[in-house]
């Protein structure tokens, strides 16, 4: 029902320096975590949902440089706080934040490290 496909947004506390295209921001990357559910309606089978890039490609862990998107991850798009929470992050008129498909999904290995093979 979102009109530009993702299944979750999440919202964090990064911020663009300075606001108004300055193109500095302040970002946690986290990793973003599923499970499938169990006939008792328990966590079963965990999925991480593969970052467009590797954590080792980070400085620290964060990203404080000049904006580009890492899709993927929780908490790198600032968000406006004015705008609709309902919009998908792209969409005109919304609050931000960081927008993530399930078609992501692996299988991990142990948290945050995907597994080998399919």
């Amino acid at each position: 029902m979102n009109p530009l496909g993702y299944d979750l947004t999440i919202f964090g506390n990064a911020f663009e320096a300075g606001y108004g295209g300055s193109g500095v921001y302040f970002r946690e990357p986290g990793f973003v975590e599923v499970a499938r559910k169990n006939a008792a309606g328990q966590p079963d089978t965990w999925y991480l949902l593969l970052p467009d890039r590797a954590p080792s490609s980070l400085v620290g862990g964060r990203d404080s440089g000049p904006g580009s998107v890492y899709a993927g991850y929780a908490d790198v798009s600032p968000v406006n706080g004015a705008g609709n929470p309902l919009l998908p992050p792209d969409a005109d008129g919304s609050a931000g934040g960081d927008g993530i498909l399930l078609e992501w999904a692996v299988r991990q290995a142990s948290p945050g490290v995907p597994a080998a093979g399919p």
